[in-house]
This record gives structure tokens, C-alpha cells and sequence, in this order.
């Protein structure tokens, strides 16, 4: 399932489903959907079959900014926007990602927007983590074991956003990797334990530790329990 995404020529508000056993791309065509635009924060709730959507970067024109909050019903073909009663900040660039088994979307990272002065400017950069329960509509800032500020930046991932992130579903580990932190790309590696978001700095040695970046693909293979990192 793809939404939206950044075109040739602008930001896009599209919905398209790809079935695999006919390769087969499908364009969906809603009467109610998100408005157009790229860099969100989105995943699949494998338990309640649904895509969850979060905020993200809007069309430069239409002075559009909001943390909305969006799913989207694989059987209905439908988009419902809901509105929990606290949601995280207004951002691009956050990741989602879904914990089967605490039955939640964990948001990590992104670049927070303010709206000051008439305008909406750079708030910094998220360093919580925030959950999303979909049969609670509920969204909750994460209380972690080890969390602090940025000047804390060894027992928390320094601040960023455009990071890649997968969760291990085998053990409910969640690996963060990368992302720009506002003066370049950033090539660390983390592991956070989601049941007390206590996060875990890895020191490999290895690429892609040498090679930072940005919006690279990530997931992890249940199979051969590792993750497979590619481009950015």
C-alpha cells in the first residue's frame, strides 16, 4: 500500500495497492483521504489490519500543517482521519513502526514544526517516543528507562529525523539507524527494547556505520532473523 510521496514536479496525495500473487498495481480512489504529502510517518497494524498515518511534510503552497492522524481500511478501500485527544507535535520525517506484541505503532524521531510569529518554523528535532494504540485511539508519549535530553547522547539516539527503523518481531527490539541530524547525515546504530524503551548504542565497525544517510528502506526478515538495509 502506497500513499502520497514527494513527485517530479510537487507532493503527491495519491493511493495505490500493489497485490503480489497478480502483480498488479491498483490506484485507489477514495471520496475522503489525507491531503497530499511526503515524509510521514506510516506503517501496517498487522493485528487490527489496518495502515496507520502521521502528519508529515505538506504542500509548500498551501500553508497546510497539522499532526492528523489517519487510517486507512485495506477491505473498505476507505481513509478515516480520527483525532485522539493528544497527539504527538506536527512533523516530517518520523518513523512508524508496529509492535505486534504490545499491540502499538511507535513513532521515533522527525522534525518538528511550530507555528510562530505567523509561520511555521523548525521546532527541532523529536527525541521521544510516542505509541499509538488503534482500538484505544490513543496516543502516548513513552516513559523510558534511560531517556533524556540531547546532552545525554550516549544512553539516547542523538536527535534527528529521515532515520530508518525496523522492528524485530521475534523479540520486540527495535533497530534505528542514520538520519540527518540537522549539520549531516548520521551513520549510528541503536537498539531500543520497546517493553521499557531502554535503547542500546551498537559499535560494529562495519558499513553501513561508514557510509551515513538518509529515508533508507529497512525491514526485518523473520526467517533468517536479521534485517536488510537498502539504499538512502
Amino acid at each position: 500500500i502506497v500513499f502520497g510521496g514527494h513527485g517530479t514536479k510537487n507532493r503527491l496525495g495519491d493511493t495505490w495497492v500493489y497485490t503480489i500473487s497478480a502483480n498488479r498495481w491498483e490506484e485507489i480512489t477514495p471520496e475522503i483521504s489525507p491531503s497530499a504529502r511526503s515524509d510521514m510517518g506510516m506503517e501496517f497494524d498487522t493485528a487490527n489490519n489496518r495502515v496507520i498515518l502521521f502528519s508529515g511534510y505538506f504542500l509548500e503552497e498551501s500553508g497546510y500543517r497539522k499532526n492528523d492522524t489517519w487510517i486507512y481500511d485495506p477491505e473498505t478501500k476507505e481513509w478515516t482521519e480520527v483525532s485522539p485527544h493528544i497527539s504527538p507535535p506536527i512533523m516530517y520525517g518520523p518513523s512508524l513502526s508496529y509492535d505486534f506484541s504490545g499491540r502499538q505503532s511507535l513513532l521515533t524521531g522527525g522534525h518538528i514544526l511550530i507555528y510562530r510569529n505567523g509561520q511555521y518554523v523548525s521546532g527541532g528535532y523529536n527525541t521521544a517516543v510516542w505509541s499509538y494504540r488503534y482500538s484505544e485511539n490513543t496516543w502516548q508519549e513513552a516513559e523510558s528507562d534511560n531517556a533524556g535530553s540531547d546532552n545525554n547522547a550516549e544512553r539516547t539516539p542523538p536527535a534527528r529525523y529521515w532515520q530508518s527503523t525496523a522492528l524485530n518481531s521475534t523479540d520486540g527490539k527495535l533497530l534505528f539507524f542514520g538520519g540527518s541530524g540537522g549539520s549531516g547525515f548520521l551513520g549510528d546504530t541503536w537498539i531500543d527494547d520497546v517493553s521499557s524503551i531502554n535503547w542500546e548504542k551498537l559499535y560494529t565497525g562495519q558499513i553501513p556505520a561508514h557510509s551515513p544517510r538518509v529515508n533508507g528502506a529497512i525491514a526485518y526478515d523473520p526467517h533468517e532473523d536479521v534485517f536488510v538495509l537498502f539504499g538512502g
